[in-house]
């Protein structure tokens, strides 16, 4: 049976309307505007961010890691992969670091697919770090991996990378902010480019002495 109702009309003690209980009717108090635009406004806000990925699966070179709900942990490792965390689903990527080293060493990106890195020489690195009082700025040109630079011994390091279209066949383009050493800290800024149109869907962080431990985590820009 339908049911129409104009005007002002008191509802008290109505046990239902048609097949609408009192618990749903009451679920309309202090409602002020309409639901379904409500509704419509909440989606929208939910369509942009960050949305964290989770590897397919994970590789690593000594020590130990694993991955839970898209975060990967690693302990003793020399690297640590990350496989099928870029794809069509969204076209930027943001990459989280936090890890510490066991000697002092040089940190490195590279990007990979279907499980294998790509070692060609193809990758190119220009970054202004700060220490203290003092800048400096360097420029790495055409070498097998994003080198990031060296962190000290048993000290904690930062990473805040963001990677541009990596899953697509174009040019890859990145830039970060590392952070190292909370005793006397040091900051540096980069932008990175690789030079050849191939699409990537995954990535591989190691270090060129010691062993790392910490966490990585990938989100993917949606809506951007």
């Amino acid at each position: 049976m339908a049911v129409s109702i104009s005007g002002t009309t008191g509802l008290t003690g109505v046990a239902a309307i048609d097949d609408v209980s009192s618990t749903e009717l009451g679920y309309l108090d202090g409602v002020t505007s309409a639901v379904q635009g409500q509704l419509d406004g909440k989606q929208a806000a939910a369509s942009t961010g960050l949305v964290l990925v989770s590897p397919s699966s994970i590789a690593n070179s000594g020590g130990s890691a694993s991955s839970t709900g898209g975060t990967t942990t690693f302990t003793g490792v020399t690297s640590v992969s990350l496989n099928n965390v870029f794809s069509g689903d969204y076209e930027n990527y943001r990459v989280l670091i936090a890890n510490e080293n066991s000697a002092s060493a040089d940190r490195y990106f590279r990007l990979r697919g279907s499980g294998t890195d790509n070692t060609g020489v193809i990758y190119n690195r220009q970054q202004i770090s700060g220490n203290g009082a003092s800048a400096n700025a360097a420029r790495q040109g055409d070498a097998n991996a994003w080198n990031l630079q060296n962190q000290s011994a048993n000290q904690g390091q930062s990473i805040s990378a963001t990677f541009f279209r990596p899953a697509e066949a174009a040019w890859t383009a990145g830039e970060y902010f590392m952070t190292r050493d909370p005793a006397t800290p040091i900051c540096y800024v980069g932008y990175l480019s690789h030079r050849t149109s191939t699409a990537y869907d995954g990535l591989t962080f190691y270090t060129n002495s010691g062993t790392m431990t910490g966490t990585i985590r990938v989100y993917g820009y949606q809506g951007a």
